[in-house]
């Protein structure tokens, strides 16, 4: 009747085509531009929940993105995506009877891989830590959690 529509599952979306998330991220096929520009930088002294690592994912994803490491995070192995400081998702190294990879997450869901960026064919995970941020900047464009502009 009146009732509020809600926003459809992940399962009722479509994965995207490659040829769209090539369109929104041409650089994933590029080299990286500098070690020094995408390797990780340690915080002096960080405190347990403050981020003692982070990368600049812009050359990668886009302005805004970026990557963060708490301390305790380091131990573990989990990234967290955020765009303009504000988290988006959690990328965690994973590793499956056949293989490992990256699995990506954003409010406790699970965005799979697809298409090339699988680590391995029939794989949820994503081949490398940088695709697995970039389908959650892709997941967070579609959803309109973020501005389009915020992608090449």
């Amino acid at each position: 009747d009146g009732e509020p529509a809600t926003e459809p599952q992940l399962r009722d979306r479509p994965p995207p085509s490659v040829a769209e998330y090539d369109q929104l991220l041409p650089s994933h096929r590029k080299p990286a531009a500098s070690a020094a520009a995408v390797e990780p930088r340690p915080a002096p002294q960080p405190a347990e929940n403050d981020p003692a690592v982070t990368v600049d994912m812009a050359a990668a994803i886009g302005p805004g993105w970026s990557l963060t490491q708490t301390t305790l995070d380091r131990e573990t192995g989990i990234w967290r995506v955020r765009h303009a400081g504000r988290l988006l998702g959690v990328i965690e190294r994973r590793h499956e009877l056949h293989g490992r990879g990256w699995s990506a997450s954003r409010d406790g869901v699970t965005i799979a891989a697809f298409g090339t960026f699988t680590a391995r064919k029939g794989s949820a995970l994503w081949r490398t830590r940088d695709n697995a941020a970039a389908g959650i900047a892709f997941d967070a464009v579609q959803r309109e959690l973020v501005p389009r502009s915020s992608m090449p």
